[in-house]
C-alpha cells in the first residue's frame, strides 16, 4: 500500500482541486488539529454524569438546551444554567459577593420572545434565587406640614420623591413629584410644597400588601433650593413598616443635612437582551423594540439605563461583543464600534466592510479581536497598526462563498477554547459539519474538520474546560 509522508502541514484548501494543491496540504484534514505544524488526533470528549443543572424555565431534558452556562459559587465549584432560548450571562456588578449573582438576559423559555432580564443569585443555604432588574416607581406621595408654626417670610419651596430598595440592594425608579395638602380645597394639589426649614413633614404613600413584600426600605428626596439650579438629595430612609397606620412616614426637612443627589435611575426596556459587562462598572444591552439602539447602564446601578446613554446605530443590531473598553456592535448590515470609559460618553464608529452577523450564538473574543459567523464567511473585527480598526474575512481564501453557505452558517454555535475556534453547524439536509480554527497557528492555515455536534457551548476558565451538549 502507497503511504504518503507530510513533514509539515499547510493547512486544507477545499476551494481548490487536489491535483493543484502544494505539498503539504489536503483539501480535508478531518477529526485532527494542527500543533507547530503537525497534525494530531483530536481530543475525544469526555462524557459528564454528575455535575448538577438547573434546568430553567419549563426545560424537561439536558439535549432541549439551546443556551448553557456556567455558574460558579462564590467558595468553589459550580453548576451549570441550561435554557430553552438563546440567552445570554453577565458577572454581577458586586464585588465579593458571596450570592455569586449573575446577570440572565434574553429568551429563557425559548417561545422565541425575549423575556424580562434577572438576576440569579444563591442565599446562605445554596439556594437558587431568581429576582428581577426592572423594579416599579410607586406613586406621587402625598405630603403635608406637622408642625403648626406660621410660615413667614423665610418660607421655603420644595417636591418630594421616594425610592424603594429590595432586600439585595436594587433601588427602584423615582416616584412622580409630591403632591401638597391644600386646606382650602381640603385635597392634595399638584403644587409646590411650602415649609420652614426643620419642619416636621407627614409623607403618605399607597402601598399595596403585593408591593409592600417587595420592600425592604424607603428612601426619600427633596429638591433643595436656594441655588442657582435646585437639586434633588436625599433627605431620609425608613423602614417599610415605618408608617402609621394611615401609611404617612414623618420626615424632618432641614437643607443641611441632604445627602447624596438622588441617582437618575431609569428602567430599562422590558425586552433588554445579550447584557455584557462593560470595563468600568456598567453594562450595554440591546432591545428588540429598539433594534437600532445600543443601550449602557448606568455606572454600578444594573437597574438604571438612561436615555441619555444610548446610541443609534443606521443596522438593525444581532448582537454585542465586548474586548477591553470596546463594544462591538455586530448587525445585519455593517458592524459598529463603540468605545469609551463611561456610558455618557461613548464613541462610534462604523466600519468600512460590510458584514452582516446571522446568528447571536456564533460570536466570540479572543486577545481583544471580535469572531462573528456572517454569510460570506467567518468574520474578525481586530485594531490593526496601520488601518485601524478593519473587518476581514478569514475563510474566503479557505473555502468558496456556495461551500461556506452549504454548512448553513446561521445555525453555528461557536466557543473559544485553548486559542482555538469551535464551530458546529447543523445542515438543511440534517446532517452535521465542524470546524476548529487554531488562532495560535494562524486562521489562514490552521483550520480542520471534526465530526462533534453541539446544541450549545461553554467555556470554565477557572478550570480550564470547553463543556458542549451534544445532538440528543
Amino acid at each position: 500500500m502507497a503511504t504518503i509522508k507530510i513533514d509539515k502541514f499547510g493547512g486544507i484548501a477545499p476551494r481548490q482541486h487536489p491535483t493543484q494543491l502544494a505539498d503539504g496540504m489536503a483539501v480535508e484534514a478531518h477529526n485532527v488539529k494542527l500543533k507547530s505544524g503537525k497534525l494530531v488526533p483530536l481530543r475525544q470528549p469526555k462524557i459528564e454524569e454528575e455535575i448538577y443543572t438547573h434546568r430553567e424555565e419549563g426545560l424537561s431534558s439536558v439535549s432541549e438546551a439551546q443556551s448553557m452556562h456556567i455558574w460558579r459559587n462564590y467558595y468553589s465549584g459550580f453548576d451549570f444554567l441550561l435554557f430553552k432560548g438563546v440567552t445570554w450571562l453577565s458577572e454581577g456588578n458586586i464585588a465579593d459577593d458571596e450570592k455569586a449573582r449573575v446577570i440572565v438576559s434574553g429568551d429563557r423559555d425559548g417561545d422565541g420572545e425575549i423575556d424580562e432580564p434577572v438576576v440569579y443569585m444563591k442565599d446562605a443555604t445554596n439556594r437558587k434565587i431568581i429576582h428581577p432588574i426592572i423594579k416599579t416607581p410607586l406613586g406621587a406621595p402625598k405630603v403635608s406640614r406637622v408642625n403648626t408654626t406660621e410660615l413667614n417670610e423665610n418660607r421655603r419651596y420644595t417636591r418630594f420623591f421616594v425610592t424603594w430598595v429590595d432586600e439585595y440592594g436594587y433601588e427602584s425608579p423615582v416616584s412622580q413629584p409630591s403632591l401638597t395638602w391644600s386646606s382650602a380645597s381640603e385635597s392634595y394639589e399638584d403644587e409646590d410644597f411650602e415649609y420652614m426649614d426643620g419642619d416636621t413633614v407627614s409623607i403618605k404613600l399607597e402601598i399595596s400588601g403585593e408591593e409592600k413584600d417587595k420592600i425592604a426600605k424607603l428612601r426619600f428626596y427633596k429638591v433643595i433650593t436656594g441655588t442657582e439650579e435646585g437639586r434633588i438629595q436625599f433627605i431620609a430612609e425608613k423602614s417599610v413598616d415605618y408608617a402609621d397606620k394611615d401609611g404617612n412616614y414623618y420626615v424632618m426637612v432641614k437643607d443641611e443635612n441632604a445627602g447624596e443627589v438622588m441617582p437618575e435611575i431609569e428602567a430599562p426596556p422590558e425586552d433588554l437582551h445579550c447584557i455584557l459587562d462593560v470595563p468600568g462598572g456598567f453594562y450595554c444591552g440591546i432591545s428588540r423594540k429598539s433594534p437600532h439602539t445600543v443601550m449602557f447602564s448606568d455606572i454600578d446601578l444594573l437597574y438604571s439605563w438612561p436615555i441619555a446613554y444610548r446610541y443609534d446605530v443606521k443596522d438593525k443590531l444581532v448582537a454585542l461583543a465586548v474586548a477591553g473598553n470596546t463594544v462591538f456592535a455586530l448587525t445585519n448590515g455593517t458592524p459598529y464600534v463603540l468605545t469609551g470609559t463611561a456610558p455618557e460618553s461613548m464613541t462610534v464608529t462604523k466600519l468600512a466592510n460590510s458584514a452582516a452577523c446571522i446568528s447571536p450564538r456564533g460570536v466570540c473574543v479572543y486577545r481583544n479581536a471580535v469572531y462573528f459567523v456572517s454569510n460570506a464567511g467567518l468574520m474578525t473585527i481586530y485594531a490593526n497598526t496601520s488601518s485601524g480598526t478593519v473587518c476581514e474575512n478569514l475563510t474566503d481564501k479557505i473555502f468558496t462563498k456556495e461551500q461556506w453557505q452549504a454548512f448553513n452558517p446561521a445555525s453555528c454555535v461557536m466557543g473559544q477554547f485553548d486559542g482555538a475556534l469551535h464551530l458546529f453547524f447543523d445542515k438543511t439536509d440534517g446532517s452535521h459539519y465542524g470546524l476548529t480554527i487554531d488562532l495560535t497557528e494562524g486562521a489562514a492555515v490552521a483550520v480542520t474538520t471534526h465530526d462533534e455536534t453541539a446544541k450549545c457551548v461553554c467555556v470554565d476558565n477557572e478550570a480550564d474546560k470547553m463543556y458542549y451538549i451534544r445532538e440528543g
